[in-house]
């Protein structure tokens, strides 16, 4: 019983995310904390243009399959109250889909009137068992 506990929590650990319990990173946790103290400096009704989501680290998935996933687009306005949630909701969508291990949100820069936003993803790794055939010649002795 013990083996099968060990197996199922290396399971875990490899196809449901960076952690075992499912725990947003330290490196998530840090980018939240950011986000939070820099909202903290707005009333909760100041509210930006969205001029531009970049996304970094997708190599396998196409831009417009996470698009698909955050609610956000350019050219949005987005309040101040507003973008933490909207945030989290689009890292968890990405999650979601079990095509990332790892989703951060960064607010890239800001002025006045504009907000720029950035995510960065770590991807899954991708297996396809390949079939392997060999041709063998019946009647014939193998030396």
């Amino acid at each position: 019983m013990r083996l099968f506990r060990c197996i199922f929590s290396l399971s875990l650990f490899l196809f449901k995310g960076t952690c075992l319990l499912g725990q947003p990173s330290v490196i998530y946790n840090q980018a939240k904390e950011k986000i939070v103290s820099f909202l903290q400096q707005y009333d909760a009704q100041h509210s930006w243009n969205l001029k531009s989501i970049s996304l970094e680290g997708n190599r396998v998935t196409k831009n417009y399959i996470i698009m698909r996933e955050v609610p956000l687009r350019e050219g949005d306005q987005i309040s101040a109250g507003y973008l933490l949630g909207v945030l989290e909701k689009s890292r968890l969508n990405l999650l979601n889909t079990e095509l990332f291990l790892e989703v951060i949100p960064y607010v890239d820069s800001v002025t006045d009137t504009e907000l720029y936003l950035r995510f960065l993803f770590k991807e899954r790794w991708y297996i396809f068992p390949l079939p392997y055939f060999n041709i063998i010649e019946i009647g014939r002795a193998h030396v």
